[in-house]
């Protein structure tokens, strides 16, 4: 030990240390698990140098934690050897539960839960129980078991996160609304509260059908999340009650990306006003709704200034050209849904240089060729061709990157057409063909 250390550069500080360590860890991608979490095995040579290392890399060892998939490594004997995510955990487990030193060093916790789990599950949600002073989780769950989402529920609401991220997916096929599992926005709302060091927040949850059968129940607190900056929720829709709430727990939100119903555009108006002075990154998305519109009035919903607002995503009619005279910081916008009138306002906006900050647009106007039924589409078509060259030609002089889905559409339903225009000698299979071994020969 003493020739290791007179090699071990005794004058490196232990904080530089630790960030040179920190190029150790690791995780990879897996096709269906989108995280596999491995173990952080090559920390371990770093244990073993000398008792300076030793404590530094135990530290950093333990106080990020990953556990997920499985993987195939050579032993000391160079035989191929299967070491499971499962006996990983389980080992895992057994150290905190007998080490509350180094259970007490776990900050993060990245884990991977996955499908056909049954006490395995139990162990992880065991780890998060025992690991008290965690202040960031990556949680991926794959179950369809309610209890283990009850369970995991009741685990996060005794922690004192700074980060979560959530994903919760259901690994066998929805046959009815009514058998979903799993954790939606409402219990994600509902934890919040109880992390008033929170300070981002991404989970993806839900499902299609919680709109109708999962009221929003949770009371609000005003104020328990001041430190709350980026929040994001897919696959699940918020209604105008928890839009609400949110802006009442977190009125300093900088980050939102969130899906609406399409009743809530009152409420999202009232939430930007609370929001404009700290915003800087909106994304909001609607779902389809068959034969359903907002109501009138509610449009759009930015209507007083979103001062560091710089990235927009927003479908109309809840974004119009007019409401842009509201984010005078605005340097992305994406902007979709709208019709032909609003592809002529944006034009006359951006030659006028009314959008000073603009450096990229996306303008998708595909929706107006249903919503316009009383004009021709080959109309509208043309209308369309027309807004988006001269968008593209004013962006070019103004210096904007600029796409649009239209042209791209355009393009590959073009390709589909003459994919149907066969001719009979375009066929590779003839009638008069007797060379050709017809299905009953085989």
């Amino acid at each position: 030990m003493d020739t290791i250390d007179r090699h071990a550069d005794p004058d490196i500080p232990p904080e530089l240390l630790d960030r040179i360590f920190q190029y150790c860890e690791h995780y990879e991608s897996h096709p269906l698990f989108e995280q596999a979490y491995l173990p952080e095995y090559k920390l371990h040579p770093l244990l073993l140098v000398c008792k300076k290392w030793h404590g530094v890399a135990e530290r950093r060892l333990y106080s990020s934690i990953s556990l997920g998939d499985s993987r195939t490594t050579r032993d000391r004997n160079g035989e191929l050897r299967e070491i499971t995510g499962d006996h990983v955990c389980k080992l895992f487990l057994r150290t905190i539960e007998n080490n509350a030193r180094i259970a007490s060093a776990v900050r993060e916790l990245r884990i991977c839960n996955p499908p056909f789990d049954g006490d395995e599950s139990k162990a992880r949600i065991r780890i998060i129980n025992i690991c008290k002073g965690v202040e960031k989780i990556e949680f991926i769950g794959y179950n369809r078991d309610t209890a283990f989402w009850e369970n995991l529920k009741a685990t996060l609401a005794n922690t004192d996160l700074l980060s979560l991220d959530l994903t919760c997916k259901l690994h066998d096929a929805v046959l009815s609304p009514r058998d979903i599992s799993g954790l939606l926005a409402s219990d994600v709302m509902d934890l919040l509260p109880n992390w008033p060091r929170i300070q981002s927040v991404k989970a993806k949850v839900g499902n299609l059908f919680n709109d109708y059968y999962y009221p929003f129940k949770t009371l609000s607190t005003q104020n328990s999340c001041p430190a709350l900056r980026t929040i994001s929720i897919s696959d699940d829709t918020l209604n105008g009650e928890q839009l609400l709430y949110l802006a009442d727990i977190a009125p300093v939100l900088e980050e939102i990306d969130l899906a609406v119903r399409i009743d809530s555009a009152a409420a999202l108006s009232k939430c930007l006003e609370i929001w404009s002075f700290s915003l800087k990154r909106l994304f909001v998305r609607t779902p389809f709704y068959r034969d359903k519109t907002i109501p009138e009035g509610q449009c759009p919903v930015i209507r007083s200034p979103v001062v560091e607002l710089r990235e927009l995503s927003m479908p109309s009619p809840l974004l119009n050209t007019d409401a842009l005279s509201l984010t005078p910081k605005l340097k992305i916008l994406r902007f979709d849904k709208g019709d032909v009138s609003e592809g002529k306002k944006l034009i006359r906006r951006i030659e006028r240089q009314e959008l000073p900050c603009l450096q990229e647009l996306d303008v998708d106007l595909l929706d107006d060729i249903t919503r316009n039924r009383n004009s021709s589409g080959e109309e509208n078509r043309r209308t369309k061709k027309e807004i988006a060259k001269e968008l593209r030609r004013v962006c070019v002089e103004h210096n904007i990157a600029f796409t649009e889905s239209f042209s791209a559409f355009e393009e590959l339903e073009g390709d589909f057409d003459r994919s149907l225009e066969l001719t009979e000698d375009d066929w590779p299979f003839s009638d008069s063909d007797d060379s050709t071994t017809s299905d009953h020969d085989l």
